[in-house]
């Protein structure tokens, strides 16, 4: 509806423009969340985090550009890796890798634990998996408390 006229606007007019054009090859690595957590470590935790301190939205938003710029997923992974580990191996982690793999049948045997501003640096850490050139984002953990 149109504001405060109580009518309703008009479609948009066709176009001959293509909304996916199978020609134009994606590049990059992308970054999906169809398996992110809703509960504990998911949106909400990382909005609530992000109030008063923009810290974590703005290196969430350079961590996605990074990827972006990136074809082998491999050298993502090595620039985001924690110093200490790159898979995580606590209770929680396993179990929930258990549960994708029961839920979504999925080949994943660890999740990987990446830090948002590279170099294995910064407190803000994402946890998720690779999927071909994908890494699938489980948790946001911009307090860095799973392993805590």
């Amino acid at each position: 509806m149109s504001k405060g006229k109580g009518k309703l606007c008009s479609p948009p007019k066709p176009t001959n423009e293509k909304i996916y054009d199978e020609k134009k090859k994606l590049t990059g690595i992308r970054i999906g969340v169809t398996y992110l957590d809703r509960k504990k470590y998911g949106l909400q935790n990382l909005f609530n985090a992000s109030r008063g301190n923009k810290q974590y939205i703005q290196d969430l938003n350079r961590f996605i550009l990074r990827a972006r710029q990136l074809n082998d997923i491999g050298e993502f992974i090595r620039i985001f890796a924690s110093h200490i580990r790159t898979s995580n191996d606590d209770d929680a982690s396993k179990a929930k890798v258990q549960r994708l793999q029961e839920k979504y049948n999925l080949e994943v045997d660890h999740l990987i634990h990446l830090h948002c501003k590279g170099g294995g640096n910064g407190e803000f850490v994402i946890h998720g998996f690779q999927i071909d050139n994908v890494f699938e984002i489980v948790w946001f953990d911009p307090k860095h408390e799973v392993h805590s």
